[in-house]
């Protein structure tokens, strides 16, 4: 039991991480209200995945078992996968450009889309164990509040050492971790598989994160746009992304 209460609150841990790392870095690419965006993805995973479990509840709880660990380890692969996809050519937008050119308008629903899958993952996780464990509902909606408080203060704290777009894979070991913590005997190779596939995701991002693209239309984009422009240190904060350009 103290397991999977400690695997509730590392998954509640990495996703409100999760929120405050995409803010950051949406704030960087586009601007600092996309911050409203995040809020509405991750209630939107929330809200989905209660729909899911209102509808397919029986299903569910009879793969009580498997299905939380699984769920969770998904979470973290989206989680790590999110800010490489988002950046992708044909999935990323530019606000300024929504009411121009159609593509932009087809980037954003994509960029949510992304967005939205590690939140209806892990939230479906933690709303299954409330229904598996309903009668200690106290304990797991604890441990998934003291989960989320961490969470903010965890990526306030990482967010001095890393940039955005390594944090994210960072902050997906958590998911991960919190998913090999509930691997039942009876399925554990493959859920180790999966958690295994998670692992080596996370190290190819840390090692070879993915290049933010602001706007064309900010001012950094227009800097860098002039002959010989290069960016010579940046540094990465709770305060928001620092460069120098020479």
């Amino acid at each position: 039991m103290k397991r999977t209460l400690l695997s509730v609150a590392l998954l509640s841990c990495a996703l409100i991480a999760f929120q405050l790392v995409l803010m950051q870095a949406l704030s960087h690419v586009q601007w600092y209200h996309f911050a409203y965006m995040i809020i509405s993805v991750a209630l939107l995973g929330f809200g989905a995945s209660g729909t899911v479990l209102a509808l397919a509840r029986d299903w569910c709880v009879k793969r009580a078992d498997v299905l939380p660990p699984l769920l969770m380890m998904l979470s973290g692969v989206g989680i790590a996968l999110s800010l490489p996809l988002s950046q992708y050519s044909p999935i990323r937008f530019d606000s300024y450009l929504l009411f121009v050119e159609g593509k932009h308008v087809v980037g954003l629903v994509l960029t949510y889309l992304v967005f939205f899958v590690p939140f209806l993952f892990g939230a479906l996780a933690i709303g299954l164990l409330f229904l598996r464990h309903a009668e200690m509902i106290g304990k797991f909606y604890a441990a998934n509040l003291a989960g989320s408080g961490a969470g903010g203060a965890v990526a306030l704290g990482l967010m001095w050492l890393l940039p955005a777009q390594q944090l994210s894979a960072v902050v997906a070991l958590l998911a991960l971790t919190a998913g090999v913590f509930l691997v039942p005997r009876n399925h554990w190779r493959s859920l180790l598989t999966v958690a295994a596939g998670g692992y080596a995701i996370v190290l190819f991002i840390v090692l070879l994160p993915p290049v933010l693209h602001p706007s064309e239309y900010k001012s950094i984009s227009r800097t860098l746009a002039l002959p010989n422009a290069r960016v010579v240190h940046e540094r990465s904060s709770p305060y928001g992304i620092v460069q120098i350009v020479s």
